[in-house]
């Protein structure tokens, strides 16, 4: 059985997230086994100057020590939230579901929007605002692996 410090599905098995390789990854019993897995699939080649590698690089692994509270989370995305009559009547898209660190349902709803839009506001908005350097290294770790996953 996994500990309360784990990265794990509900069923405390493997994660599924668009975030790791092959969408699949885990369970891992604590969070620098999940982050080392992570920055495995770091790739130093297509960068235009050595320099910004390591720049983004650092910007990486500079919270990866940082202790956070392991949290339920699930796929937070606008298209996975159901609206009737103004209100929130219920949430789909549950495969994502399972324990992570605090800062991986912010991030991870960040991912793939512009800073100023309306979703980015509301996630900042709904508890985000703590975890902006930590999307400032998600950034850099997806600019770092994106080849590797392909």
């Amino acid at each position: 059985m996994l500990g309360p410090h784990s990265v794990c599905s509900i069923s405390n098995g493997p994660i599924r997230s668009v975030r790791v390789p092959q969408h699949i990854i885990g369970p891992y019993d604590d969070l620098q086994k999940f982050n080392e897995k992570l920055i495995s699939a770091v790739w130093d080649g297509g960068w235009k100057d050595r320099s910004e590698h390591e720049k983004a690089l650092a910007c990486d692994k500079n919270w990866y020590e940082n202790p956070y509270r392991f949290e339920f989370t699930r796929d937070l995305a606008h298209h996975n939230i159901l609206i009737e009559d103004g209100h929130v009547t219920g949430f789909i898209g549950w495969e994502a579901a399972g324990w992570y660190p605090g800062y991986w349902e912010f991030t991870t709803a960040w991912r793939y929007q512009k800073r100023g839009c309306w979703w980015w506001q509301f996630i900042h908005n709904l508890g985000g605002e703590n975890f902006l350097e930590e999307f400032e290294s998600e950034k850099a770790l997806g600019r770092l692996t994106s080849t590797s996953y392909v």
